[in-house]
């Protein structure tokens, strides 16, 4: 017979002699498996990492993460690649795998020694010294580092977004761009060569970086600008995600997580068909489906755009009352 449980979190945890305020691993707690998944079910718990498991009710800090891979983070064995970019608070996942929980990704220094346990992901890795830091005790790979290995070893598209999510959180450009000589003969260094000079800490999320991507692969594409300032009414300024504003034409990605709210869609509207009907500007609004699984079409579709948008400026700017001065023509 199953026991009901308490509804508020921390008095379930609590009555079955489980932590509340710190991160704990399934398999140390006084408890089965079946009552584990249980409370999993019933959201009193969360897992933070594969293998590690919290109260639901603790805010996601930069320190719980740094507790939660100190259970599972063998010692001298460094945080690297994705693990390492979540416990630095920066955001390199794809729409939908913020409900996966994925291994921990692990390397050591030492030649020839593996972490050999079935949530950690492991290898050998040399580096400095000066590429690996401590946050609450973990060792991890400096962001800078992080950023480089990101960007020479995930898929094209990946690599680009978590380039473009580092220097949105503040690393800087001239550094990355003056680390790429030492990684010569690395694997995936032509890659990281190819995308750390188009790296832009304007894109806001994954998507939006892919569908830079996408722009940029165009042939004959004109230059592109994120996060471009529109006035709208009564002074106020919106940002249209990526563009030309040559062609007066922009990107937009509408996300589930972002986008999904009534009053959200609603304000997006709203603002579209001010854009559309007061400036030269015109807006195309993507989703998921353009950039991911079988219809992903977005390389196909900005050729066209491109040249309708070619075609139309002229009259654009003409019904707005803009001039090519506007443009700083």
């Amino acid at each position: 017979m199953q026991i009901p449980l308490p509804i508020d979190p921390p008095s379930a945890l609590t009555r079955l002699d489980l932590p509340t305020d710190a991160p704990f691993r399934p398999r140390d707690a006084p408890v089965s498996p079946a009552t584990l998944h249980r409370l999993l079910n019933h959201g009193h718990l969360r897992r933070l990492v594969r293998g590690v498991v919290v109260n639901s009710q603790l805010p996601d800090t930069l320190g719980l993460r740094a507790r939660a891979l100190a259970l599972v983070v063998p010692e001298g064995a460094v945080v690297t690649d994705r693990t390492a970019a979540w416990l630095h608070g920066v955001d390199v996942l794809m729409p939908g795998e913020q409900k996966t929980v994925p291994p921990v990704s692990v390397f050591h220094r030492d030649r020839g020694r593996l972490v050999r346990l079935t949530s950690v992901q492991s290898g050998q890795r040399m580096m400095p010294a000066r590429d690996i830091i401590r946050v609450d005790g973990v060792r991890v790979t400096t962001p800078l580092r992080t950023a480089l290995d990101l960007g020479r070893l995930e898929h094209r598209d990946r690599a680009l977004a978590a380039l473009d999510a580092f220097l949105h959180a503040g690393l800087d450009h001239e550094r990355l761009l003056a680390e790429l000589e030492r990684f010569k003969g690395y694997r995936g260094v032509i890659q990281l060569r190819s995308l750390a000079p188009i790296a832009d800490a304007g894109a806001q999320s994954p998507p939006e970086s892919i569908t830079r991507l996408r722009w940029m692969d165009c042939s004959h594409a004109p230059p592109l600008t994120t996060q471009i300032p529109v006035i709208g009414p009564d002074g106020v300024t919106w940002f249209l995600d990526v563009g030309s504003e040559g062609l007066m034409m922009a990107i937009e990605y509408d996300g589930q997580e972002f986008h999904s709210e009534p009053e959200r869609q609603r304000h997006d509207r709203e603002r579209r068909e001010w854009i559309a009907e007061n400036t030269p500007w015109t807006v195309h609004v993507i989703t998921q489906r353009h950039l991911f699984g079988r219809e992903r079409n977005l390389e196909f579709l900005i050729p066209g755009w491109m040249r309708e948008a070619r075609a139309t400026l002229g009259q654009r700017l003409t019904r707005s009352g803009w001039t090519a001065y506007d443009l700083g023509g």
